[in-house]
C-alpha cells in the first residue's frame, strides 16, 4: 500500500513524527521507507561504507548534506564541507551525498 498510494499509511501513524517501514533485508542489501510527519526529521547521520539512496515518494523533503574533511576528534566533532539544502519531491532522482539531515519539506 505504500508504494502504490503513499498517504493511505498516513492515517494508521497519525500522531507520530517519524515511522520506519522495514520492506526488506539480507547480508547485501536493506530495503526500507521512512515516513515523516510536518514535525519529523531523520537525525544528522553518515552511511560508513554504505551506498544509500533517498528517494521521496510523496510530497517534499528538505534534505542537508555534508562531506567529512577529517575524522572526528576526541570531543566528538568532525570538520565538514556542506553542500547545501536540496529540496527534493516525488520527480527528483537521487544525488551524491554522504553526512546528511532530513525533515519534512
Amino acid at each position: 500500500d505504500i508504494l502504490t498510494d503513499p498517504q493511505a499509511v498516513f492515517h494508521l501513524i497519525k500522531g507520530l513524527p517519524l515511522y520506519y517501514v522495514d520492506l526488506y533485508e539480507d547480508k547485501n542489501v536493506s530495503i526500507g521507507v521512512f515516513l515523516l510527519n510536518k514535525s519529523g526529521k531523520i537525525p544528522l547521520h553518515d552511511h560508513p561504507r554504505m551506498t544509500g539512496v533517498i528517494k521521496c515518494i510523496e510530497g517534499s523533503i528538505k534534505v542537508s548534506s555534508y562531506t567529512s574533511v577529517e575524522q572526528a576528534k576526541e570531543d566528538g566533532i568532525t570538520l565538514a564541507t556542506p553542500h547545501g539544502d536540496v529540496i527534493m519531491s516525488r520527480v527528483d532522482r537521487p544525488k551524491n551525498a554522504h553526512t546528511h539531515f532530513a525533515k519534512y519539506s
